[in-house]
């Protein structure tokens, strides 16, 4: 589910939704045939959280059961994690606010010489430490305190700032993308999936919820490795397709798909330099329909459509172009092209109710799930801080937090390091006790 682009339209907890608000998000949702039946009921966002499945049936007049399955998802599921999403997304903007007064904190401070034993700290230095580490919800200022001069810190207080070994650790590092957009069908989410991949299907348990009968309940999947996305059917009835941009070679046991009518090619005869291909249609008006089509040098080109003047006619079928595709020899290979048809041509990545191989996802790449659902694929690779760190210890870098100042309750370093401090690094509360945290 997009939260993102819902928090856009929509930036409030569900539950202080008005009756607009309401018909946005159905509208959103691709429910918009609904609007008028909650705006009638006077249903805002305090009603949807206690609507039951009968109450849609009975109240609302709500037959269709794909329509109730989808409205029931978002009113048990989806809503509670949008809140969630909301939540989250509102403390991350107070504490990037909390990190700008930080800054005006430390650039009064910066100017303070140290005293001896302490560690001095540039402004630019923490700065950047808080940046890498979204630790924005806890007011940092220049730590008050006295290390004894013990071998693991000499080199610190030598230079007087964290060494670039220490820093090495917060490096970003790359996270891939894969954005999902609608292109054809009564779909219109938008959906990301990470390097973590995702599942599509029927059921509600996939990243991917498309609730159509023709789709099954877990149709295909997404996969990330080797540095690139993969998608995979893992046994679907009606199938997973890419479509065919450029020549697509055609090899025995591919299955495309032209019009109404889904090839499968059985054979491949090579004799000298002409290539007899033999495809019998296996899905569509036309089967069990078998097609000999004889390439030569001569005539290397085999054209498939619904005029006439094709070499391959299929007149009553209005889901092919005039000149549809065709297919050609080119170095002794055979390849399907796509002559500009309206519906497309479709390589099948596996016969019905069978897994398929990987095919990877390139950016542009088109596939369709199913009959009707057709998504166009974008990658994005951005930077992310790695957080692997983020609960270190901030004066030696190396253990993790397990010490808690008494009274202020503050928890910033070691037990270790913490032995050495007499005042709070962020407050500057005198500390009077520190008790150990002990974590799973």
């Amino acid at each position: 589910m997009d939260y993102e682009t819902l928090f856009i339209i929509l930036p409030k907890e569900p539950k202080k939704w008005s009756l607009e608000d309401v018909s946005q998000w159905l509208n959103f949702v691709g429910l918009q045939q609904l609007q008028t039946t909650f705006t009638k009921n006077s249903i805002d966002g305090s009603c949807l959280e206690l609507i039951e499945e009968n109450d849609l049936i009975e109240d609302l007049g709500i037959t269709n059961k794909i329509v109730r399955k989808k409205l029931m998802h978002w009113l048990k599921t989806g809503l509670k994690e949008y809140a969630s999403h909301i939540k989250s997304t509102t403390f991350e903007d107070r504490r990037y606010e909390k990190m700008e007064q930080e800054n005006t904190t430390l650039e009064n401070t910066e100017s303070a010489q140290p005293q001896y034993g302490q560690i001095n700290i540039s402004h630019d230095m923490m700065t950047n430490y808080i940046k890498n580490n979204e630790m924005y919800s806890q007011q940092f200022q220049q730590p008050l305190c006295e290390i004894e001069n013990k071998p693991q810190f000499q080199k610190k207080q030598q230079t007087g700032i964290l060494i670039e070994q220490d820093l090495e650790k917060f490096v970003s590092k790359v996270q891939n993308e894969l954005i999902i957009q609608p292109t054809e069908g009564p779909q219109t989410n938008f959906y990301c999936i990470k390097e973590q991949g995702g599942k599509i299907g029927r059921h509600s348990s996939n990243q991917i919820l498309i609730l159509e009968e023709s789709i099954s309940r877990f149709h295909a999947e997404v996969i990330f490795q080797n540095e690139e996305f993969y998608i995979k059917d893992i046994g679907s009835t009606t199938g997973t397709f890419i479509k065919v941009e450029t020549k697509q070679q055609l090899e025995i046991g591919m299955v495309v798909e032209l019009g109404s009518n889904q090839f499968e090619i059985q054979q491949v005869n090579i004799n000298g330099t002409n290539i007899d291909v033999v495809m019998t249609i296996i899905e569509g008006p036309n089967t069990p329909e078998k097609h000999v089509i004889n390439l030569t040098p001569q005539k290397s080109v085999t054209t498939v459509g619904r005029k006439q003047t094709a070499d391959l006619t299929f007149s009553e079928d209005h889901h092919l172009s005039n000149i549809h595709a065709k297919i050609c020899l080119i170095d002794g290979r055979v390849y399907l092209e796509d002559m500009g048809s309206t519906n497309g041509s479709w390589l099948r990545l596996s016969r019905e109710s069978q897994p398929s191989q990987l095919y990877p996802l390139q950016n542009q790449t088109v596939f369709k799930i199913g009959t009707t659902s057709t998504y166009l694929c974008k990658r994005n690779t951005q930077l992310v801080a790695d957080r692997s760190h983020e609960n270190s210890c901030i004066i030696c870098i190396e253990n993790d937090r397990d010490a808690l100042y008494m009274p202020c309750k503050h928890n910033t370093a070691c037990l270790k390091c913490s032995k050495n401090l007499k005042d709070c690094p962020i407050c500057r509360t005198k500390i009077q006790d520190i008790i150990r945290i002990y974590k799973n």
